[in-house]
């Protein structure tokens, strides 16, 4: 099945993987999109609710402004029954001119 990620410059995925109940894929981007079964927040989009197709994580979501990177990166995803794990690069603004 043919399914169509939000961000059209963001479309080339690299690594898709599971939880028991929810999957991630992840784009040469480095961004994540996460889908299934969405109890105890386990896609990591704040709400207790499934999705039905792949949703773009704010993977800065919950940091305070001032501790947001200009950047994260996600490389690898992993799942379990109600949780996630993600392990990314974190990229500060002055890491971005380099």
């Amino acid at each position: 099945m043919k399914v169509k990620l939000d961000d059209e410059d963001d479309r080339n995925v690299v690594q898709v993987s599971c939880g028991a109940n929810h999957n991630f894929a992840i784009t040469s981007k480095g961004s994540v999109y996460t889908w299934g079964y969405g109890d105890l927040y386990a896609l990591g989009h704040g709400v207790d609710k499934d999705e039905y197709r792949p949703r773009k994580l704010d993977v800065k979501r919950g940091m305070k402004d001032g501790e947001k990177p200009a950047e994260i990166r996600v490389h690898q995803a992993a799942g379990g029954g109600q949780h996630s794990a993600l392990l990314c690069t974190m990229i500060k603004e002055s890491d971005e001119n380099k």
